[in-house]
C-alpha cells in the first residue's frame, strides 16, 4: 500500500478467469485465434494471427471483447506471465488459445489502459514472478492465484482515465519515433544498395581493401571489451561495452578506423566502426583498412553490401557457424576507384545514417520519461487530483 492509494486485487476489477480454446490452426480457417506470440508490448498484434474453424457456440464462448485482459499462463520462464489488453472494437473479431487466460475488466471500475500499465510496474511484475512455478519443460502460473493475489494501485475511475491519457501521449510519441527510426534505417539500407549497384563495375577483392588483424592480448586486470552481444544486429550500433576479468581469456586489439565484424553466426550481421582503440572478442574479425587503397569508412560500408554478405554467410559449422575468411577475402565487393569518390560516398552514407543514433537517443529518453511517469502516477506517489487542486 502507498501512503494514499490502496491496492486492489485483479478479482476486484475483473471477472473470473477463463481458459482459452484448445484447437489447432488450419490453413483454411476463417476465425482469427490469438496466441502467446501475438501479445506484444501490452497489446494484441493481429497482423499475423493464426486462424481456426469453429462453430457459432464456440465463437460466442471464446470471442474476445474490448477491455479483456489476457495472461500467458504456460511457456518458458521469460515469457510466462506475459500480459496484453484486447483493445479492438467489434469490427475486429478473434478468439483466444488455450495457453492464454481471459479476465474481463469491469469497465465501471477500471480503465483497461490504466490496468495494463499498472501491471507492468516493477513492483507488480515482482508479484507475478513470485507466482511462477517451474514445470518439466515449461514454467506455469496459476490463473486463480493471479486473480486473487496480484494487486495494483487503483485510484478512482476518473483519475485512472486521466493517467491513461497522459501515458497514451507518451506511447504515441514513442511509436512515432520508432516509425521514424524504421524509415531512416530503410533509407540507409537503400543508400547502401544504391552504392553497391552504382559501383558494380568497379569491384575489388575484399582482401585488397582490408587485412585481418590477429594480434591478441590477455588482460591482466578487469577491462572493458566489445563482446558479440554488445553489437546490435544490422545497424552498426554499439550498444555498450562489457567488463571482463583476467580469467576471460585472450582478446583481439583494435584501433580507430578498424571495422569489427562478428564472424560467429554471421547471419546476425553484427558490425561496428571503431572510433577509439580497444579490445574485442576473438569471435570478431578486426578488419584494418589498407589505406593505400581505400579510406577507412569504405571497409565499414563494404561489409554491409550484398556481395560481402553472400560470402560471409556461407558458414562453416552447424551448431556454432562461423564465416570463412578464405571465402570473404576473395569476394569482389564494390568500391569507388579513387579516394576522392570514396570520401564523397563515405560522407553521403554517413549523412544518411547520422540521424538514426539521435532518434535512438530520443526514443530511449521517451521510454525513461514514461517509466518515471508510471512510477509516480501509477504508484500513488503523485496524485492528479492533488495537482489539479493546486492549480
Amino acid at each position: 500500500m502507498t501512503d494514499n492509494l490502496k491496492l486492489a486485487p485483479i478479482s476486484h476489477f475483473c471477472g473470473p478467469p477463463q481458459y482459452g480454446l484448445s484447437i489447432p490452426a488450419v490453413p483454411d480457417g476463417d476465425v482469427p485465434i490469438v496466441g502467446m506470440k501475438d501479445l506484444i508490448g501490452g497489446r494484441v498484434d493481429v497482423s499475423n494471427v493464426a486462424k481456426v474453424k469453429i462453430n457459432g457456440d464456440a465463437y460466442q464462448t471464446y470471442s474476445l471483447n474490448a477491455g479483456d485482459l489476457l495472461l500467458n499462463r504456460t511457456n518458458s520462464r521469460e515469457l510466462v506471465g506475459k500480459l496484453a489488453i484486447w483493445d479492438y472494437d467489434k469490427s475486429v473479431e478473434a478468439v483466444f488459445a488455450s495457453y492464454l487466460v481471459r479476465y474481463p475488466i469491469r469497465a465501471e471500475i477500471a480503465d483497461p489502459r490504466y490496468v495494463i500499465n499498472a501491471l507492468h510496474l516493477a513492483r507488480t511484475r515482482y508479484q507475478i514472478e513470485r507466482l511462477i512455478t517451474p514445470g518439466v519443460s515449461q514454467a506455469n502460473i496459476n490463473a486463480t492465484a493471479f486473480y486473487d493475489e496480484v494487486a495494483i494501485p487503483l485510484p478512482p475511475l476518473g483519475e485512472q482515465r486521466r493517467i491513461a491519457d497522459i501515458l497514451d501521449a507518451w506511447d504515441r510519441a514513442i511509436a512515432q519515433t520508432e516509425a521514424l527510426i524504421d524509415a531512416k534505417r530503410r533509407a540507409y539500407r537503400h543508400a547502401v544498395l544504391t552504392f553497391s549497384e552504382y559501383f558494380r563495375e568497379s569491384m575489388v577483392e575484399f582482401g585488397e581493401l582490408a587485412r585481418l588483424v590477429t594480434e591478441r592480448t590477455k588482460p591482466a586486470h578487469p577491462v572493458k571489451s566489445i563482446e558479440l552481444e554488445d553489437i546490435e544486429s544490422e545497424t552498426g550500433r554499439l550498444l555498450k561495452k562489457s567488463m571482463i576479468g583476467a580469467s576471460a581469456g585472450q582478446r583481439f586489439q583494435f584501433q580507430p578506423g578498424d571495422t569489427l565484424f562478428a564472424k560467429l553466426r554471421p547471419y546476425l550481421r553484427k558490425y561496428v566502426l571503431a572510433s577509439e582503440p580497444g579490445l574485442c572478442s576473438t569471435e570478431t574479425w578486426v578488419l584494418r583498412p589498407k589505406e593505400t587503397v581505400c579510406v577507412p569508412e569504405m571497409v565499414f560500408y563494404a561489409v554491409q553490401t550484398p556481395q560481402f554478405r553472400a560470402a560471409a554467410e556461407i558458414q562453416a559449422g552447424s551448431k556454432m557457424p562461423r564465416a570463412d575468411w578464405s571465402l570473404v577475402e576473395a569476394m569482389p565487393v564494390p568500391v569507388p576507384p579513387d579516394k576522392t569518390q570514396q570520401q564523397r560516398w563515405a560522407r553521403y552514407l554517413a549523412s544518411v545514417r547520422a540521424e538514426i543514433p539521435l532518434l535512438e537517443l530520443k526514443h530511449e529518453s521517451l521510454l525513461n520519461q514514461k517509466r518515471g511517469l508510471m512510477q509516480k502516477l501509477l504508484s500513488g506517489d503523485m496524485r492528479l487530483s492533488s495537482i489539479e487542486a493546486a492549480e
